[in-house]
C-alpha cells in the first residue's frame, strides 16, 4: 500500500489565548498517483479528526501540505470566515514573513 505524509498546522483561539498545533501524518491508501484521491482522504482527516479534535477551541485558520514520495503535491488551506478579522490580524502580526520566526 502507498503512502503520503500530512503536515498539518491549525492556529485557534482558546479562552481569549491564541495557540497553534502542529501535526505530521503518515496516511495509506492504494495509489498515491491519483491525486483526487490523495485530496479527498487528506481532507477527510483533516475536517473529520483534526478539527473534530479541536472543536472546543476556535479555529482561526491553518494550512495541510500533502507529501507523495518526498514533493509537495497539495496545499489546502483552512480559514475560518465567521472569525473576528481582529484576532487573526493580532495572531498575523506575530509572524515576521521576511525571517524565521521562533516559538
Amino acid at each position: 500500500m502507498a503512502q503520503f505524509e500530512m503536515h498539518i498546522m491549525i492556529t485557534q483561539k482558546n479562552k481569549g489565548n491564541f495557540e497553534s498545533s502542529e501535526y505530521k501524518l503518515m496516511c495509506w491508501i492504494k495509489n498515491t498517483e491519483d491525486l483526487h484521491k490523495v485530496q479527498s482522504v487528506a481532507e477527510d482527516i483533516l475536517f473529520k479528526k483534526v478539527c473534530k479534535e479541536n472543536s472546543k477551541r476556535e479555529i482561526l485558520f491553518g494550512n495541510a501540505n500533502i507529501f507523495v514520495s518526498g514533493e509537495e503535491v497539495i496545499t489546502i488551506g483552512l480559514k475560518n470566515e465567521n472569525a473576528n478579522s481582529d484576532d487573526v490580524t493580532k495572531v498575523l502580526d506575530l509572524f515576521d514573513f521576511n525571517e524565521e520566526t521562533v516559538h
